[in-house]
């Protein structure tokens, strides 16, 4: 047996690593979140279950909210137009996963590793533990080659997108309200905003 060198076994490491992106690349993959983890479970819509039951939600909802009449001040029917907000808030999350994946799958830069490290561990550290692993260094992450930083990325990736599937109900819910309460503010009178 040839012992490699340390740049012939870092090329030859390299070189695996794009061999896996590139089967990733070619993997079928939900058409919104663009997850590789989970088998697709509608083939005519090409949707892992998750934005499929959030697909399934939405079309429900807009045959519901469709036959309602419009509504007021008081809508009595507000609880089913917030669902549908959210469900619509929740499918927005889902597809703007599957756009960072696919811009990251091409090429990730030092600090956008350090950003997803810093989020990872703020969200199992909490905010204040894990909020700055790096204290603003990126120098640290150069040190990786380019597939080397898309593979760890990827990885990590992985992670907080299970967490992100298995909280988009309550991401969206909130990103919802965050939304309305913005355009309330901006408007001076109820009258201004409908």
């Amino acid at each position: 047996m040839v012992d490699l060198e340390p740049l012939d076994a870092t090329k030859q490491f390299d070189d695996s690593i794009r061999d896996r992106i590139e089967r990733i690349r070619q993997t079928d993959r939900c058409d919104w979140c663009k997850d590789t983890q989970h088998p697709i479970r509608n083939k005519t819509m090409n949707l892992c279950a998750s934005c499929y039951r959030w697909h399934k939600i939405r079309q429900k909802l807009e045959i519901e909210v469709g036959q309602l009449p419009p509504g007021g001040k008081r809508d009595p029917y507000w609880q089913k137009r917030l669902e549908l907000d959210v469900a619509n808030e929740a499918i927005k999350l889902c597809k703007s996963d599957g756009n960072v994946r696919d811009d990251r799958l091409n090429e990730v830069k030092p600090i956008d590793l350090r950003h997803l490290i810093d989020g990872l561990s703020s969200r199992m550290l909490g905010k204040l533990k894990g909020a700055d692993l790096f204290h603003g260094k990126t120098e640290d992450f150069s040190l990786f080659s380019p597939a080397q930083r898309v593979w760890i990325w990827h990885l990590l990736f992985s992670i907080l997108s299970e967490k992100n599937k298995r909280e988009r109900g309550h991401r969206a819910f909130s990103q919802d309200m965050q939304r309305k309460n913005r355009n309330a503010d901006a408007c001076n009178s109820v009258d201004e905003c409908r």
